[in-house]
């Protein structure tokens, strides 16, 4: 056979294609890859990679590559020995043939041209169209990619080491029955009773500045389901991530941020649905009594080592949405409002927006009587606070009782009045400094005691804007203590300092608003 005697040739002549980068050697390989019954031609000197014959595929010259990726070791490169020679007589070199499953075009060709054959190829090549009569293939690019396409790598067959070093690819799951459950969740079914019937909408609305649609409603026994999505671009997503560090901060995993800069990152937030709603069904009003969300964020706008969230990616899909966008997506679920299924003539989803909490003026413990003057942020009006009294106090200790920890109980009281006065639910002075935590107490005759460890448990204080404020804790044994000492005259309000083992002379108060920035919202659905 003509190729056949073509190798024979070849060998005979002892021509050495070391310089091309296919240099004799071994012709057996121990590499896992190197598929059952090849037969090594020659090695390219780097990453172990060789070339090969292999019982059953006839002349047919592969490449194998240990390095590469698993399913992506073998490749075939030529249909016989001569055709390998002209296909190296057109290269150069065996880099540009071993690479090229893995190209197009246009980085072959420039491979080849910023890597010409260098003297010592140039004399190789020139001995090989002599010795044995051959001549470049004219397209190898073309010629490898036909060889490439035309093969079936289902054939090859390896040893059983294989499967330990390159295991099957984990399979991409994929997205489940799409079924919507009252009271359920997004993907969730089990437990909460037959699918509603899906009734598409694809509602859009601008407001507040972002796009929002409701894309479906879903019919089910127990009422009405309604999703909710917000959409923005990544331009934005990226935009927000940058002003805030998100991607330092995420791969930090978790860096100690001032609560009001976090309280505005979560209102800046281009995917942020914080909203309270309502659905009117024939007139009748039926409230929200479950809803869970999820996010959507195009891989191009996630931190480094951050995957795409499934389920969300299944979401969009699911409503043909463009996945190179951001998505907020909440579901809620309606109960009808007499228990009984009703036949829909009209339904209107009404959206109210939530206060969004806005930081105001820092300022240090003052004295009773001292005034602090701030704008407010919206209004531009300018508003003084008077100071009526500031005092050190603790809380009683009967307030803690768990025999294993010691909790802080000291806290500073400060009574103020405002002019012109803010409602309660529109403004807050709060501590810019968190509650110590609580500590295990000593004990005795126990060297394993871990006295002086802290403890994963938390004290805070809720309200403080007036009135009584309360006390929580979350620790192994939780109890709600008494009210702060004093009561407030009609027109003043109280706040109280964040809890500490030591007395409190000093606190950092810092001035919170809290206001709706846009208006509720009634978009009709049917």
């Amino acid at each position: 056979m003509k190729n056949i005697t073509t190798y024979e040739k070849y060998k005979k002549v002892k021509e050495n294609l070391s310089a091309l980068s296919v240099a004799p050697g071994e012709t057996r390989s121990d590499y896992f890859c190197t598929p059952k019954g090849a037969k090594v031609i020659g090695w390219a000197g780097v990453d172990g990679i060789h070339f090969c014959t292999i019982t059953g595929f006839s002349e047919m010259i592969f490449s194998v590559s240990p390095m590469n990726t698993p399913g992506d070791y073998v490749h075939p490169l030529a249909e016989t020995f001569e055709d390998f020679l002209r296909l190296l007589l057109a290269c150069g070199d065996s880099a540009a043939l071993e690479q090229a499953h893995r190209w197009d075009r246009e980085r072959f060709d420039t491979f080849l041209q910023e890597n010409p054959p260098t003297d010592e190829q140039k004399t190789a090549l020139t001995e090989i169209k002599e010795k044995l009569g051959l001549a470049p293939i004219e397209d190898p690019f073309a010629y490898i990619q036909k060889v490439q396409a035309e093969f079936d790598y289902r054939r090859l067959k390896f040893k059983p080491e294989y499967e330990e070093w390159a295991p099957e690819e984990p399979k991409v799951p994929t997205p489940p029955e799409w079924k919507v459950c009252f009271g359920a969740g997004f993907f969730e079914t089990k437990g909460y009773g037959r699918a509603g019937k899906e009734v598409r909408i694809d509602k859009h609305f601008h407001w507040g500045g972002a796009d929002w649609f409701i894309p479906a409603v879903y019919i089910c026994s127990g009422g009405v389901v309604v999703d909710i999505g917000v959409e923005a671009t990544a331009e934005s997503i990226q935009t927000f991530m940058a002003k805030w560090q998100l991607n330092d901060e995420l791969r930090a995993n978790g860096i100690s941020v001032p609560e009001e800069e976090w309280e505005l990152i979560e209102h800046e937030h281009p995917l942020n649905i914080d909203i309270r709603t309502k659905l009117t069904v024939n007139g009748t009003e039926m409230r929200m009594t479950r809803g869970s969300g999820e996010s959507w964020i195009p891989e191009g706008c996630l931190p480094e080592g951050f995957t795409p969230n499934l389920e969300a990616g299944w979401i969009a899909e699911h409503y043909g949405l463009d996945k190179t966008k951001g998505y907020g997506f909440h579901r809620e679920s309606f109960p009808w409002a007499d228990g009984k299924k009703t036949a829909i003539k009209s339904m209107e989803l009404t959206l109210e927006a939530a206060p969004v909490s806005m930081p105001g003026v820092h300022f240090r413990t003052p004295s009773a009587g001292e005034m602090i003057q701030f704008e407010h942020p919206i209004t531009g009006t300018e508003h003084t606070l008077t100071v009526q009294s500031v005092e050190p106090l603790k809380l009683s200790e009967r307030a803690f009782r768990d025999p294993q920890y010691e909790f802080p109980g000291h806290y500073m009281q400060m009574t103020y009045t405002m002019s012109p006065d803010i409602s309660n639910r529109n403004f807050s002075v709060r501590d810019c400094r968190e509650s110590d935590q609580p500590r295990r107490k000593p004990i005795v005759n126990d060297e394993n005691s871990g006295n002086g460890m802290t403890c994963a448990s938390a004290i805070g204080i809720i309200g403080g804007a007036d009135g009584p404020t309360s006390i929580f804790m979350a620790v192994p044994v939780s109890k709600q203590a008494a009210s702060p000492k004093g009561s407030v005259t009609e027109g003043w309000h109280m706040a109280c300092s964040s809890l500490r083992f030591a007395p409190v002379e000093d606190v950092e108060w810092r001035v919170e608003f809290r206001e709706k920035l846009r208006e509720d919202i009634n978009v009709t659905l049917l």
